[in-house]
């Protein structure tokens, strides 16, 4: 009994998305198991639906069940956020394949880069951590390796452009470091781009992209959004009055810069992810910014990208702090079974008896955790409870749906 895993967001749900999972199981014949991010994800925002509305829909569009992707990984940059993934889901010894979207047909230009950096030589990582300084991350390694491999330049230049390519990279990367057996499923993404706005339409379905969609349903333009996204999910944004978005972010605003005011820069300093210099400049940031919003633009006007300053105000808020997090790499974490179809029941037994990693569907399973495994699981905890809090809703604890 195997699994083809889909490491994903959903957030929300589209007719991408849908497309993805009922490829991968034509492809590989296998149940697909949706490995998803929770309340916050890989940008360090909230998701716009509970993980809850978006893993049930997950069920509704094909998915067998669907895991939650710890909360420091999913707020981690794609480096960890993919390492941490995979991790996971060879732990859970069941997963034959991993399938994932991408822009190129240039596959073999993919298992270059991920070769390359996964044994990266001494002066290749000094070069990337060079030009990471004024370039950034990405941009630094496709610069490093054209300056050393000057015949791939435009190859690289090519495969750099697709957000998605590059994260496939990462998933590569992170196969070939922790030896995972695997395999790697390829889908190519059809929809207009990661950041397009305009939709496009293959034989009756229309595709665009996730942040297109959140920002038509945060301007509450439904008319548009009907032909974009599955009815089920039309459903639950319709529902969950995503027009109150931006009252939810000023509420989050408030309790994280809150925390921010309330460390130290040398306090900051042992977050993950932070250096003195940084320290310092979201000090600056968080008591000059009345909302996230600002203290984003602080940031990026000292070369800070938007999506790191977001997800570096929530580290202190949950106490992700650089040993807390050498932890969280190195352990075989809780894993939170969010949502599983009915007639699944079997497999998802199946699965629990060859994991490495507890998986919880029930009280009793929290119950039967260690102390350190208690302490693991309440990181993902924090972020359901400091979800409800900004989205105004009631206390809840984390519980398996079966749909």
């Amino acid at each position: 009994m195997k699994l083809c895993a889909i490491i994903c967001e959903l957030n929300p749900p589209t007719n991408g998305h849908e497309y993805v999972i009922k490829k991968a199981r034509e492809l590989t014949n296998e149940d697909v198991l949706l490995l998803m991010s929770g309340n916050f994800v890989q940008r360090g925002e909230m998701a716009i639906l509970s993980k809850f509305q978006r893993a049930m829909s997950g069920i509704t569009l094909g998915a067998s069940m669907v895991f939650e992707l710890p909360l420091a990984f999913s707020i981690s940059p794609a480096d960890k956020f993919a390492y941490g993934a995979v991790k996971v889901l060879s732990n859970l010894g069941t997963v034959s394949h991993l399938a994932f979207g991408i822009e190129t047909d240039d596959i073999e230009t993919l298992k270059w880069i991920a070769e390359r950096r996964a044994n990266e030589s001494p002066a290749l990582s000094k070069k990337i951590k060079e030009l990471s300084i004024r370039l950034g991350y990405n941009v630094a390694i496709k610069e490093a390796l054209s300056s050393v491999y000057p015949e791939k330049a435009a190859a690289l230049e090519e495969i750099f452009k697709g957000p998605n390519n590059i994260l496939a990279i990462e998933y590569l990367v992170a196969l070939i470091k922790l030896n995972s057996p695997i395999e790697p499923l390829f889908i190519k993404r059809i929809d207009s781009g990661y950041y397009s706005s305009s939709p496009k339409e293959i034989d009756g379905t229309c595709y665009s992209s996730a942040s297109h969609i959140r920002e038509l349903a945060i301007k509450n333009k439904f008319g548009e959004l009907s032909k974009l996204i599955p009815s089920c999910v039309f459903a639950s944004l319709k529902k969950a009055n995503i027009s109150q978005f931006n009252d939810w972010q000023s509420r989050l605003s408030a309790l994280v810069l809150a925390s921010l005011r309330n460390k130290t820069k040398a306090e900051l300093n042992t977050y993950f992810d932070y250096t003195p210099p940084i320290s310092s400049l979201v000090i600056n940031a968080a008591k000059t910014s009345a909302t996230l919003n600002q203290f984003c633009a602080v940031a990026s006007a000292k070369n800070l990208r938007e999506s790191r300053a977001r997800r570096l105000a929530l580290y202190p808020y949950f106490g992700l702090t650089k040993a807390v997090f050498n932890d969280l790499l190195v352990e075989d974490l809780p894993i939170n079974v969010l949502a599983a179809s009915k007639d699944k029941k079997a497999l998802l037994s199946h699965i629990i008896s060859e994991s490495r990693c507890p998986l919880l569907v029930s009280n009793k399973d929290r119950e039967n955790l260690t102390a350190s495994q208690k302490m693991l699981a309440a990181y993902d905890n924090q972020g359901s409870f400091l979800y409800n809090i900004a989205t105004n809703q009631n206390y809840s604890e984390d519980k398996t749906l079966f749909i």
